[in-house]
């Protein structure tokens, strides 16, 4: 279902900053397709046309994830959404989407009036061990990778394991290969030790695409003080999430104003210029809710996993609003929207 535009609600200040500058979402789970939009192209768009509606200028989606650690799978992942918004195949898309592999492609998207679209993974196991197998993601629209999904990979811990042990040989051979090759670092969902040693090793920014401070909310998924430091001492962006349960306790606020405590903590403790949206909105929270109870160590039973509430782009407005009245400079509001993910991905990208 296509979420409502929340534009006219707002000042004309927030929505002059919104329509006149780059507005990013970097995280949006799409993976599996089949599962979460029912195999029909159809429903993604709908979902995707609510990001429109509300000023939304880029899109990451997710493409591969560590659940289904396959080359083949992955692969026909990535060829379904690349038939899904290529115009020659698709031309009703061409007007509404359009799949980019650069900056000036977004910028372009955006004045032509269209939802820039490009890929990502959550996890490295799509890759299998095999680094040759980044260069191709890469040239396939996969522009960032997260390292470790929640639980132990070959590359290192993930935020739920037990252990909290630092990169391996491989995850260290991994984020060298992805700085050559000009794919972003992406530490969300990965263990303390991991992300802290994967930033001191990567000589390019780093991100953390959908996550929040560990000083809020006591959530394993959160990262703390010392994490979004290190995050920011390479240039990097951390992504705040407008997911529920990692907000608060009860897991039922997904409010522009708890969204707007998210950044303001991060900001004051590293400046606002290394924050930035990734909300982690899913749509279809019915096979969500399939996919947590069936990944049981993935996703613990006792972090509030079950029936997790998302806030959508149509919140984003709203958040604007709160910022200005805060007090935050255009100047700021610009870069959370997203020119400070413009930013790395200027610099990260070949």
């Amino acid at each position: 279902m296509k979420l409502p535009s929340t534009l006219n609600q707002v000042s004309e200040r927030a929505k002059a900053l919104i329509e006149d500058n780059f507005v990013a979402d970097i995280l949006m789970p799409g993976c599996p397709f089949d599962g979460l939009f029912k195999s029909n192209g159809e429903y993604l768009l709908s979902v995707l046309d609510g990001y429109r509606a509300n000023g939304v200028d880029w899109v990451s989606i997710t493409v591969g994830l560590d659940h289904f650690p396959s080359i083949e799978k992955t692969t026909q992942m990535i060829a379904s959404y690349r038939n899904i918004f290529n115009c020659n195949i698709n031309p009703a898309t061409a007007e509404r989407f359009a799949l980019v592999h650069s900056v000036v492609e977004m910028e372009t998207a955006k004045a032509t009036g269209k939802l820039a679209v490009n890929f990502n993974f959550q996890g490295s196991m799509p890759l299998l061990g095999n680094l040759d197998m980044v260069e191709l993601y890469y040239s396939l629209g996969v522009g960032q990778m997260l390292l470790a999904y929640n639980d132990k990979n070959l590359v290192g811990d993930g935020c739920h394991e037990r252990t909290d042990c630092g990169l391996s040989k491989f995850g260290l051979n991994l984020v060298a290969k992805m700085n050559q090759v000009g794919m972003i670092v992406d530490l969300t969902h990965t263990g303390e030790r991991t992300t802290l040693e994967a930033s001191e090793a990567s000589t390019e920014p780093v991100i953390y695409s959908h996550s929040n401070p560990l000083a809020l909310n006591e959530h394993g998924r959160n990262i703390s003080d010392a994490q979004i430091k290190a995050c920011a001492a390479t240039g990097g962006v951390i992504g705040v999430n407008g997911v529920g349960a990692f907000m608060s306790k009860a897991g039922d606020d997904v409010s522009a104003d708890i969204i707007i405590k998210q950044i303001d903590y991060i900001a004051e403790l590293v400046g606002a210029e290394h924050v930035g949206f990734g909300l982690d909105y899913v749509d279809n929270t019915d096979y969500l809710n399939e996919i947590l109870a069936g990944h049981s160590t993935k996703f613990p039973a006792d972090q509030g996993y079950l029936d997790v509430k998302f806030a959508g782009p149509d919140a984003i407005p709203h958040i604007v609003e709160g910022l200005l009245a805060k007090n935050y400079s255009d100047e700021q509001v610009k870069g959370i929207l997203g020119g400070n993910f413009l930013r790395v991905c200027r610099q990260v990208w070949r």
